[in-house]
């Protein structure tokens, strides 16, 4: 088949419903445009001219280049999408294109798009892609295995999900604004440069990642910070830049298992204001929080078992420590700065204050408060366990497994497949099969 905008030397132009078409040989043609007054644009499978059908199978190169259309729908018989192909449409809302396997750079560029339906037999988009769309984006990601340079260059997006294997090309996402991010397994960068330069993601999520392809290109600029391991033995998340710039960091990986640099990728973070560790957490590393001038709020689960010398050194901030573990953790007394054992209120489970208060390093805090009514681990149907820790519950269960989440007056919160949940502060009732808990968030 011919590329889009590469027609034969006899080509024939025809109009049918508004719509124009151009043969690329004796069985096929591409989309070339439209009438002006077209609105709604819908490209049918086939047309007939001069008593012949062709079959529409793309859509040329600037075809509704500064074009007046909103919306576009298309059989899957549109395999190929031409280079700058909506560029400058800016009245362009919502595109369908579930048959695509190729797609020209730029093809969105500087268009008011919203909307896009791609189908799963496409896997790369081009350079330029969706570069400044002036609307926010929502387009499926899911089967995409390479996303080019500048593909999505300042724009808007809610929930973007990268997967495991993916190419990720210089300034992929520079400058651009995305609400939820999550990133997934092993990623290919480019070497020595940024893929998110000047770009903001209100929460990134990290599951199971291996950034060492390139330790330095990972750098927007984040709020919430969600480091977790599932199902890989090993993780590396690199040293970048975007853990200096998260406010709020969540961590359920563990600490033994992470490919790392000398220098903990969490010191010296500028931003960071409060850090919860997850059940995965049973240790922290020497000088791990390294002088984070501005961390108030420190959360460890029942899980830990280790705070190592220096791990909260420099932090002056810290005002509210907690630790849901019954048992203390071994803590040097350099763990914590003197400012902190003088000034911060130490949380710690029900029935454990005295505990802590004699065991090392914890029995410097001043203020103890052995109120804290959070849950470790409880066992469910024997091969289930369920945790709170950082404002969520968690479960390790099954993948088939079911749960329910109850508020205390019987209000159902959650239904379905067994999940980390941040339902909010409270009391909840848990149930998996014929068992329930009780827990608090």
């Amino acid at each position: 088949m011919a590329v889009a905008g590469v027609l034969s030397a006899n080509a024939w132009v025809f109009t049918q419903d508004k719509i124009v078409y151009q043969t690329i040989d004796d069985a096929t043609v591409t989309v070339d445009g439209c009438d002006a007054s077209l609105v709604n644009v819908a490209i049918p499978s086939s047309v007939v001219y001069n008593e012949k059908t062709y079959e529409v199978v793309s859509i040329s190169a600037r075809a509704f280049a500064s074009s007046s259309i909103e919306t576009l729908t298309a059989t899957e018989s549109v395999v190929e999408l031409g280079s700058q192909a909506f560029f400058l449409a800016s009245s362009l809302r919502e595109v369908s294109l579930p048959g695509l396997t190729t797609m020209g750079e730029g093809a969105f560029y500087l268009s008011g798009v919203g909307k896009v339906v791609l189908g799963d037999k496409l896997t790369a988009l081009p350079k330029d892609a969706f570069n400044s769309c002036k609307s926010k984006l929502e387009v499926n990601l899911s089967h995409i295995e390479t996303i080019g340079a500048t593909a999505f260059r300042k724009c808007i997006m809610d929930n973007v999900e990268i997967h495991d294997g993916t190419t990720l090309e210089k300034a992929a996402f520079q400058e651009c604004n995305i609400d939820n991010m999550t990133i997934s397994g092993t990623i290919n960068l480019p070497k020595g440069s940024f893929v998110f330069d000047r770009g903001k993601v209100a929460q990134l999520t990290l599951v199971d990642v291996d950034f060492s392809s390139s330790r330095d290109a990972v750098n927007p600029t984040v709020e919430k910070l969600e480091i977790l391991q599932k199902d890989k033995s090993a993780i590396n998340i690199g040293n970048v830049p975007y853990t200096t710039k998260a406010k709020s960091i969540y961590l359920d990986i563990d600490m033994e298992t992470l490919g790392m640099s000398s220098v903990s990728p969490f010191g010296n973070s500028y931003a960071l204001q409060e850090v919860v560790m997850g059940p995965r957490v049973k240790s922290l590393f020497s000088n791990m929080f390294y002088n984070c001038s501005k961390l108030g709020t420190v959360v460890m689960s029942a899980s830990m078992t280790e705070v190592a010398r220096g791990a909260f050194s420099g932090c002056n901030s810290i005002g509210v420590v907690e630790c849901q573990a019954t048992v203390p953790p071994v803590c040097p007394s350099d763990a914590f700065t003197s400012t902190v054992y003088g000034t911060a209120q130490l949380k710690v489970p029900e029935g454990c204050r005295d505990a802590y208060a004699a065991a090392d390093g914890w029995g410097l805090f001043t203020h103890i408060d052995g109120t804290l009514s959070g849950i470790g681990n409880v066992d469910i149907e024997g091969d289930c366990a369920v945790r709170v820790a950082g404002g969520r519950i968690i479960f390790d269960c099954p993948d088939d497994a079911i749960v329910a989440v109850y508020s205390v007056d019987g209000r159902l919160v959650y239904q379905g497949a067994a999940c980390d949940l941040m339902p909010g502060r409270g009391v909840y009732i848990v149930r998996v099969g014929r068992q329930a808990v009780r827990v608090a968030v």
